[in-house]
Parts: C-alpha cells; structure tokens; sequence
C-alpha cells in the first residue's frame, strides 16, 4: 500500500495557515482547543495531509481573523499547482469575486 501524496493545493492552503497561526504566535495545541480539534489535526491541516471544507476554512479565518480568500490564498498559488488546476478551477476564482463573506 502507497502513501497518500498531499494535494498542491491542500499543501498551498496549510503552509499560509501555518504561516499566519505562526504570525498570531499561536500553538498548533491552542488553535485545535479553539477549534474542538487536536492539535495532530491541525497539524494534518497544516501540512496538507488533511484538505479543509469551506465549513472549517471559514471558521479558521474567523479564528485567525483573514477573509476566507486570503486564507485560500488562490490567487497565490504556485504557478505548477495554478496551471494544474486551472480548467477544473477557473468557476471557484469567479464565484470568489461574486461572494462576499459577512
């Protein structure tokens, strides 16, 4: 049996969550308590091993106080990973400029 190869984009999404819970000084323990989660979860999230549900993406921008697009981050994907995904993705970067998050 293989080992599941993290997703670029889940791997994209956890490196900007790491950097801003870093930014705030924020344990992985702390956000997880926060969140009702471990901290082994959020560190699944961090480094892509986990993908993250608009649900739960939402909720992690509230906590880590960035809109939902910036904690996407889709916009700033690496090119590879932006190139890869952009026919199956194009529909989410204009859905993103039409929703407003309250």
């Amino acid at each position: 049996m293989s080992a599941k190869v993290p997703d670029p984009v889940d791997k994209h999404v956890g490196s900007r969550l790491r950097m801003r819970r870093r930014m705030l000084r924020m344990t992985q323990r702390k956000l997880g308590y926060k969140l009702g989660l471990t901290f082994q979860q959020v560190h699944k999230y961090e480094t892509g091993q986990n993908g993250l549900s608009a649900g739960r993406l939402q909720e992690l921008s509230q906590l880590l106080q960035v809109p939902v697009p910036t904690s996407m981050a889709l916009c700033r994907m690496p090119t590879t990973v932006a190139s890869h995904r952009s026919h199956n993705m194009s529909w989410i970067f204009s859905l993103r400029r039409r929703i407003r998050i309250s």
